[in-house]
């Protein structure tokens, strides 16, 4: 992997040229146009107060170039009709994946760990839905932060120095290249149902993975049965933890409402897979400062 700036320079970004780079404007990550950004930029170049703008693009592999950044200024130019002065950079990367790091460090107009997420998930060539593979992003940082498990105690620093490194956007969308099997078994879960929206959540998503490291047959089982209700009985430990999960996202949803945290989220799936695996029963008692109890 590499990524290369070979030319870097002072342009005058005429309407004209703005109008041709915005033709190289396809790359396939690319976020949408914010016109109210557009319309902000053309404002402080009528006041005189635009300094200058910022274009780069970059090919891979010596393909046609692809815009990187740029496409606000060059549309607000457009709109203006005069030229302003800009840097433009020329960069050559070796895959999809430099392509996809290079376009996430252009942060002149904020970008959300969606959108990076996004760019890691179209480089990557996975064909999940967005949400999913944030969801998978988030409970990835859990994993990374709290090996082996879960814990509500203060963290230590190992733990401190994971989440350091996991403190930028970049770094947390990058963790969906080392969770791509894990991430597999979460779409096949939360693609597979109508109504899915109580197990789309970072700490739930958490606990698929960890339930599919111990036993995928039944953590498939576990987790469509959660998924759908379908053929359980009132006690049986999936439906109890379903139901959790159901009031759960509408206590949410509710004007009022007791915020349920990671660890109980965490816990009480603990408590449920164990008595799914034994064949028993469980009401879910949580224990707010203890760790879960292992999966078995």
């Amino acid at each position: 992997m590499a990524i290369e700036c070979i030319r870097r320079k002072n342009i005058e970004l005429t309407p004209e040229k703005a109008e041709h780079y915005l033709g190289f404007n396809d790359y396939d990550s690319q976020r949408p146009i914010r016109l109210s950004h557009v319309e902000y930029l053309k404002d402080k170049m009528e006041k005189g107060l635009f300094r200058f703008g910022e274009v780069a693009f970059a090919s891979k592999n010596g393909d046609q170039e692809k815009m990187m950044n740029g496409q606000h200024v060059c549309h607000a130019v457009i709109e203006h009709g005069k030229p302003v002065e800009a840097v433009l950079e020329r960069f050559k990367c070796d895959t999809d994946l430099d392509m996809s790091e290079l376009f996430q460090q252009f942060e002149i107009l904020v970008r959300s760990l969606q959108d990076f997420v996004r760019h890691e998930k179209n480089a990557l060539k996975l064909d999940w839905p967005l949400r999913v593979a944030s969801v998978v992003v988030s409970a990835a940082a859990i994993d990374q932060l709290r090996q082996p498990s879960f814990s509500s105690h203060a963290a230590g620093a190992s733990t401190k120095n994971r989440r350091a490194f996991l403190s930028t956007k970049d770094k947390k969308a990058q963790l969906l290249r080392k969770y791509i099997k894990e991430g597999s078994f979460i779409n096949n879960i939360c693609s597979g149902g109508s109504f899915v929206s109580h197990i789309l959540k970072a700490p739930v998503a958490f606990l698929m993975m960890e339930t599919w490291r111990v036993r995928a047959d039944d953590a498939h089982k576990f987790w469509c049965s959660v998924r759908d209700g379908e053929m359980l009985k009132r006690k049986d430990p999936e439906m109890v933890y379903r139901n959790f999960l159901m009031e759960a996202s509408a206590r949410v949803i509710g004007k009022r409402y007791r915020a349920v945290s990671n660890h109980e989220f965490i816990y009480k799936g603990h408590l449920a897979w164990n008595a799914f695996r034994r064949g028993t029963t469980t009401q879910l008692a949580y224990r707010q400062n203890f760790d879960p109890p292992k999966l078995v």
